[in-house]
């Protein structure tokens, strides 16, 4: 079918030739306008049609006039630029004819299916070309070739096929599908749906709020302005989510993903990942396998899980926890609060005053420089408070505690036993203090210790003596029956031969 469109009323003459090396179905049929006249110029077979803007008349082309209504069912729209160099293929065997509409571009638009096979059953090209669609809400489809598709501003669908191709998807809501090359595909304004397919593809969204592939291959994704969800999917992947707040989801290959600004959310998945929140309060999802997150500017919440993580605060108030997995997790700037959870764990504060948990497992805990609450839980760990006034509770089992600089508090707050005798290498009398718990401690009162309950020397003398300190062995013991027969048990080691007393305690 072919149809013009002008402004005034003309007769136009369109001649199909072979210098322009390409081939057209051999019937046409008027589905809209008015038959108009018939026949041969010489050996030349013409065909005229009446429409609004006047007669067309379509020469060298074989022709046979049908009557009845136009086929109802819509097959898929192609829209084409034509070049003489290009040629189209269409079997016979589909249910219509190739649909051409002469505007400031040659098209396929407006065809017709009747059954169930397409309209055109294959356009094979001999050259990369460029498609543009003009008709709001339609489909394109590309080549075998690197193909250049744009779509207009009223949202459409664009298919790539398996050339290297570049798509411009326009201002409106588009859906685009990369194909088997590794293409190019713009989003541009509109809220877009963008599949990658299979290659290597660069992804941009645009503006507004778009939703990314990258499917199979190792692709590259920006997210750009809006609230945008991105996909990597198969493939060793780049994904930057760009401004605004975006979700962000690796797969189980070797991901990058930069959250870029906004409130992210990002999931590096399985595989060994390297994650990056960036800038404002951001949410990451190491996933299993051995990953690298770091937070960057803002409150983050930064998530291990399993494998052995390495995750970095660095700026602002953070949330770091390591999950499973022997995880290294670092604080940086800012009132951080870090879990180590279960594994072998390693947790530095970093400045400021932070809340470091080693939990289950053999964990060193490092303060480093502020005011520190450090809780090795479960597990033989190994705490350093650094710099400045810290806390330091050992938690269950045999563990090493160094306040470090500053007043330090040394709390045991868990059931006493000979599996649970911490070591204190640098405790300073008149500086330090020992916290009791009075859940642990029952016989002591809250508060400071009274002098009737400390004792120096190797046990009780008195029934109201229940601290000892043996400074010859440099041992501290809590005996609950005081000078009655057992009821002693040995709760922390410290230096030999320190001038300890009542004062150095405090029961909570």
């Amino acid at each position: 079918m072919y149809s013009h469109v002008s402004s005034n009323d003309q007769t136009e003459n369109l001649d199909f030739v072979n210098s322009a090396s390409w081939l057209l179905w051999s019937t046409i049929a008027p589905l809209w306008g008015t038959y108009s006249a018939y026949g041969k110029d010489g050996s030349t077979p013409w065909i005229e049609i009446q429409t609004d803007a006047g007669p067309i008349r379509l020469n060298g082309v074989d022709w046979a006039y049908h009557k009845g209504a136009a086929p109802t069912d819509n097959a898929t729209t192609r829209f084409l630029q034509v070049s003489a160099t290009a040629y189209i293929s269409v079997s016979r065997d589909d249910s219509v004819d190739s649909v051409f509409s002469h505007t400031h571009q040659t098209s396929f638009d407006n065809v017709y299916g009747n059954g169930t096979r397409p309209a055109l059953d294959g356009i094979l090209w001999q050259h990369p070309i460029n498609i543009i669609s003009q008709v709001s809400k339609q489909r394109v489809d590309g080549t075998r070739f690197g193909d250049v598709i744009t779509l207009n501003n009223q949202g459409s669908e664009a298919y790539s096929n398996n050339g290297k191709d570049t798509v411009h998807g326009g201002l409106g809501d588009d859906k685009i599908a990369g194909g088997n090359g590794g293409d190019t595909l713009f989003g541009s304004g509109g809220q877009d749906h963008i599949d990658g397919g299979n290659g290597r593809d660069t992804i941009y969204g645009g503006d507004d709020d778009d939703e990314i592939h990258g499917d199979a291959g190792n692709d590259v994704a920006y997210g750009g302005d809006g609230q945008d969800t991105i996909f990597g999917e198969t493939g060793k992947d780049k994904l930057y989510g760009g401004e605004d707040d975006d979700r962000v989801f690796g797969s189980a290959d070797r991901d990058k993903i930069y959250g870029g600004g906004g409130q992210d959310k990002i999931y590096g998945d399985d595989g060994n990942d390297k994650l990056f929140g960036d800038a404002d309060n951001d949410e990451v999802y190491g996933g299993r396998g051995r990953d690298k997150i770091i937070g960057g500017l803002g409150q983050d919440k930064l998530y291990g899980d399993a494998g052995p993580d390495t995750i970095f605060g660095e700026d602002d108030n953070d949330r770091l926890y390591g999950s499973g997995g022997d995880d290294r997790l670092y604080g940086g700037i800012g009132q951080d609060f870090i879990n180590g959870d279960n594994g072998k764990d390693s947790l530095f504060g970093g400045a400021d005053n932070d809340d470091l948990n080693g939990l289950a497992g053999k964990d060193k805990l490092v303060g480093g420089v502020g005011q520190d609450d450090l809780d090795g839980g479960s597990g033989k760990d190994r705490l350093k408070g650094g710099a400045d006034n810290d806390r330091l509770d050992g938690g269950s089992e045999s563990d090493v505690l160094s306040g470090g600089g500053g007043s330090n508090q040394f709390v045991f707050s868990t059931g006493l036993s000979a599996k649970n005798i911490d070591r204190i290498t640098d405790f300073k009398v008149g500086f330090d203090s020992l916290e009791l718990s009075h859940k642990v401690f029952g016989a002591l009162p809250v508060g400071a210790l009274p002098e009737s309950e400390f004792h120096k020397g190797a046990k009780a003398q008195t029934s109201d003596q229940h601290v000892i300190y043996d400074a010859k062995q440099g041992l501290l013991v809590y005996d609950q029956n005081g000078s009655a027969k057992g009821g002693d048990q040995v709760f922390a080691r410290l230096d030999k031969n320190l001038d300890l007393g009542h004062s150095d305690f405090l029961v909570i």
